[in-house]
């Protein structure tokens, strides 16, 4: 109760600063011709769009920013309207995921407003192209935490208050859970996801606190295991309407066969009845124990063909240089040119000419499912 009190407060101080702060929230935007001006609905296993039709979110990721020094990031330099241009024109996407740091947010009181204005200005893009933009909550190179905290629940009192009113804009609400505690059983770490309890704060409570600023646009909510993991999830599906979950399901030993996927998301999902999509996904040269898989070039087309055949929507990562492009140039996707396809530790972004990853076959998917 006092977690959401204080959300109610945050939200009353964002509507207010978001009046007179250095840009304008999205509501006071100008919608691009052909943009929804309803809301989405999710019945079922399906998303719709305000015209009634299935939307299945497909696209990319921009270029992730979310450490404390966002301003001076090279990645930042790069993620422009011509960026989110490229997404929409060239990778034919109706969706782009943009990373969002609590540490930046708040790095000022109430919040910063240069980092509130920036995200005002991607979404902006994104809306006057066209496309929904799903905005996540991430802790990596900041505090690493595995769940959320009570600082999730302030981020997401400001950041639905100010953009609930866009109907195109969801919320994704915390990054590649994982287990604080690998003695915890799988009843008590999926309890612990979905209820909180100690430090921790469970997905229920921020799903309620976005709830709580009086916005209905979908929220997505990830599995545990960074992600890969949502085979519990019909014994804990969270209360509320307007949900979709969210797997990020990069390759690795246990998670390389449809069978697999099946196991950890895909039955799960059509037994709980609940919409999911593919909210990170990439294949690149990267070291094997970052998920790197030798067979990708075979199995790349095997796991976009599971995805197409159940609705599953793909959010593929990301615009940089060596995961779904080569440079800076987004029509020139990564692809397996150079076999056999090496698995080895590189810097991101790589800058590597010839690198190698699953960017053309992301490309050729998006174009064939949102022609």
């Amino acid at each position: 109760l006092a977690l959401l009190l204080t959300a109610g407060a945050i939200t009353a101080a964002c509507r207010s600063a978001g009046a007179t702060g250095p840009g304008p929230a999205p509501a006071e935007q100008p919608a691009a011709a052909g943009t929804p001006t309803g809301v989405f609905r999710v019945v079922g296993r399906r998303i719709l769009a305000p015209d009634g039709r299935v939307f299945i979110p497909n696209g990319v990721q921009l270029s992730p920013i979310p450490g404390y020094q966002w301003h001076s990031s090279t990645l930042f330099e790069h993620l422009t309207r011509a960026q989110v241009q490229a997404a929409r024109r060239l990778w034919h996407a109706n969706t782009v995921r943009l990373q969002l740091s609590s540490a930046a947010l708040f790095a000022r009181e109430p919040f910063d407003p240069a980092y509130a204005a920036w995200i005002d200005g991607v979404v902006g893009w994104a809306r006057e192209a066209g496309m929904v933009i799903i905005l996540s909550l991430q802790y990596q190179q900041t505090t690493n935490q595995p769940l959320p905290t009570a600082d999730s629940v302030r981020f997401w009192a400001v950041i639905a208050g100010r953009y609930g009113a866009d109907p195109g804009v969801f919320f994704d609400l915390f990054n590649e859970p994982y287990t604080p505690d690998p003695a915890l059983t799988k009843t008590e770490l999926w309890s612990l996801w979905r209820h909180g309890g100690g430090e921790w704060v469970g997905m229920q409570t921020l799903l309620d606190t976005v709830r709580g600023t009086g916005t209905a646009n979908p929220v997505l909510v990830e599995g545990l295991d960074y992600g890969h993991d949502l085979h519990l999830l019909p014994r804990y599906v969270l209360r509320g309407e307007n949900v979709v979950y969210s797997v990020h399901p990069y390759f690795r030993p246990y998670n390389d066969s449809p069978e697999a996927w099946d196991f950890w998301f895909g039955v799960p999902a059509e037994r709980a009845d609940v919409p999911l999509i593919a909210g990170e996904w990439s294949e690149f040269q990267s070291s094997p124990r970052d998920g790197c898989e030798p067979d990708a070039p075979a199995l790349v087309p095997l796991f976009l063909d599971y995805l197409r055949e159940r609705g599953i929507g793909l959010i593929g990562w990301a615009l940089i240089p060596g995961t779904l492009i080569r440079g800076w140039d987004y029509a020139e996707p990564t692809a397996f040119d150079h076999l056999p396809y090496r698995c080895m530790t590189t810097r991101v972004p790589d800058m590597d000419p010839r690198a190698q990853g699953a960017g053309r076959w992301v490309m050729d998917y998006l174009v064939s499912v949102n022609p």
